[in-house]
């Protein structure tokens, strides 16, 4: 597993069940998963297998679905925590520094594989 350290803040991934969040927020607003889909420009199945912690949702989706249900990125994480009985941000303080490490993250696996497309 990746480990990054910024400023004695350290981040280890660990194995993160985003299904019930996102089925609880789905039926919450009344929308079906094919709407959600639709939104984030990926299929029913694609997103249904996000639902069902088949697959990992993309940081980008999850930002998305951050807008889309207009909540803050801590607010989506809190959800996730609850729903996980787990403890990702600890602290609202330093929630903004625990995003940006999982943002620095993403975009490093994104240049990753564009450089290995060219």
């Amino acid at each position: 597993m990746l480990e990054i350290e910024l400023a004695n803040l350290k981040y280890q991934p660990v194995n993160i069940k985003y299904g019930s969040s996102l089925i609880k927020l789905r039926k919450g607003h009344n929308f079906t998963q094919q709407q959600i889909a639709d939104e984030l420009f990926v299929s029913r199945s694609t997103y249904a297998s996000w639902e069902s912690d088949n697959n990992e949702i993309p940081l980008t989706k999850f930002l998305k679905l951050s807008k889309f249900y207009n909540i803050s990125l801590v607010e989506f994480i809190h959800l996730i925590e609850t729903e996980n009985h787990i403890v990702l941000l600890k602290s609202v303080e330093n929630a903004e520094t625990q995003v940006m490490l999982l943002l620095k993250e993403e975009l490093a696996n994104i240049r990753s594989l564009l450089s290995n497309k060219m």
